[in-house]
């Protein structure tokens, strides 16, 4: 399905941005509906075809890609499978890529993270242990609006955690794992981090329960590092741990800015089925739907969207995936819609916060694989 890449990331207005989002995820409906047996009998049992806009149309439940393998395309055209699990044990989500879906995933996630980081490639320190980082690289491709980038990842990431790496390493000029094991800083390697970026920043990037922990390692040791000035830290998943810890997201930033030097943080909202159609958070904490994203938040007992402020689960709607019907997923996380526009970062466009899980669900967040 034909995409267009140059749609504003979060300058345009909330009315204008669903419109121009609606047809194309109606399309994107038809297309899965057709393509996908298993899809298109739920769509039709379920749901209702309506012309009520976004909210009225169908979705999955996330817990089904643990239960089913979802696939829109011939077999042949596969190019990669992502798993995501969250506890030892647990039955894994299947994530099926064909070659278009996964360069239009790679395409956007660009689009979304030069938002914070800008078109040039940095010095990247991934906060990970030698068996995720082993399976990353630094791809030979350039970011920016001007630039080409490549069809397909150079290697086929099969965890979530790994494609995470993968997909910031787009921004890395150099890379350097930067954990010899959970909590333990390769002093070396952050040296040479440093040596690479010389004046200019850096970027760092880790799943949020890890860099926790690195910071009570280094707390614990009365270390303090000092990233170069500028370094943007970009961090996803694992906040039920720190929850477990009454760890706050200010409470977070503080640490790392005593421990790491870096007051430029950026956690991002994302999961495994829905790779590269991540929602940034801006520096006044709250979650941004971009022009390929939307999300509405419903009532778990009526389906009904709620309105601003109200708590219910989150639904997750993407324009990207083609290869499978993971355009519109309900999800098993408690938040909020904000408001649409008006954030104090200037960031137009609808914008929410995240509360949790609900009761008795698996914490499966993707840095848990």
């Amino acid at each position: 399905m034909n995409l267009p890449l140059d749609w504003p990331m979060y300058e345009s207005p909330e009315s204008a941005r669903q419109a121009r989002l609606c047809q194309h995820l109606r399309d994107l409906d038809e297309w899965h509906r057709t393509a996908c047996a298993p899809y298109g009998a739920i769509a039709r049992k379920q749901f209702a075809r309506s012309a009520e806009g976004l909210s009225a149309l169908p979705w999955l439940a996330v817990r089904l890609f643990k239960q089913h393998r979802w696939c829109s395309v011939p077999e042949q055209d596969l190019i990669r499978e992502l798993t995501s699990s969250g506890t030892t044990g647990a039955r894994l989500s299947r994530v099926v890529l064909d070659r278009d879906t996964a360069a239009r995933q790679q395409r956007v996630l660009v689009k979304t993270l030069e938002t914070v980081l800008g078109p040039s490639r940095r010095p990247l320190g991934l906060i990970e242990t030698p068996p995720v980082v082993a399976a990353v690289q630094v791809a030979t491709v350039q970011v920016g609006a001007s630039s080409k980038l490549v069809e397909e990842t150079r290697m086929p990431a099969t965890s979530a955690r790994q494609a995470g790496g993968q997909g910031v390493s787009l921004f890395g000029r150099t890379l350097e794992r930067l954990l010899k094991a959970p909590g333990e800083i390769d002093t070396a390697a952050w040296d040479r981090l440093l040596t690479q970026a010389g004046e200019g920043p850096l970027t760092l990037f880790g799943f949020t329960d890890q860099i926790w922990l690195l910071v009570k390692t280094l707390k614990k040791q009365n270390q303090r590092l000092q990233a170069s000035p500028q370094t943007v830290l970009l961090h996803t998943g694992g906040w039920k741990k720190l929850q477990d810890e009454a760890v706050s997201p200010e409470s977070f930033r503080e640490a790392l800015s005593v421990y790491l030097g870096v007051s430029r943080v950026h956690d991002f909202y994302g999961m495994a089925e829905q790779t590269g159609s991540v929602f940034l958070a801006c520096p006044e904490g709250h979650f941004h739907v971009s022009a390929y994203n939307h999300v509405i938040i419903r009532d778990p007992l009526t389906w009904k969207e709620l309105p601003p402020g109200k708590t219910g689960l989150v639904q997750v709607m993407s324009a990207l995936p083609t290869s499978y019907p993971g355009h519109s997923l309900l999800t098993e996380d408690l938040g909020y819609v904000v408001a649409d526009d008006h954030c104090a970062c200037g960031w137009r466009g609808r914008h929410f916060g995240i509360q949790g899980r609900i009761p008795a669900v698996e914490n499966r967040g993707c840095s848990n694989v």
